[in-house]
């Protein structure tokens, strides 16, 4: 196996670690990922995950929860969806 190979739970792993663990986009992805487990589905276009993914987003900005612990910040994908 090469650098740039990935098992399936080595590659979730690598999403999971990378950056801020408290960044709400990875729990948006979960449930993302989730959704589509439910839905036997086993092969998404990169449109359908961003299209779900976009919506569970927006849903948690609605609730008003924090996206990052410091709740006096936003972060950019806040602040451009605020613009």
């Amino acid at each position: 196996m090469t650098k740039t190979q990935l098992n399936t739970g080595e590659f979730w792993r690598a999403l999971i670690l990378f950056r801020k663990n408290e960044a709400t986009y990875k729990l948006a992805l979960g449930q993302c990922l989730t959704h589509f487990v439910e839905q036997n589905q086993t092969h998404i276009s990169r449109y359908e995950l961003a299209e779900n993914f976009f919506d569970v987003y927006l849903l948690r900005l609605a609730s008003g929860r924090p996206q990052l612990r410091a709740v006096s910040k936003q972060t950019k994908m806040e602040t451009i969806i605020e613009q």
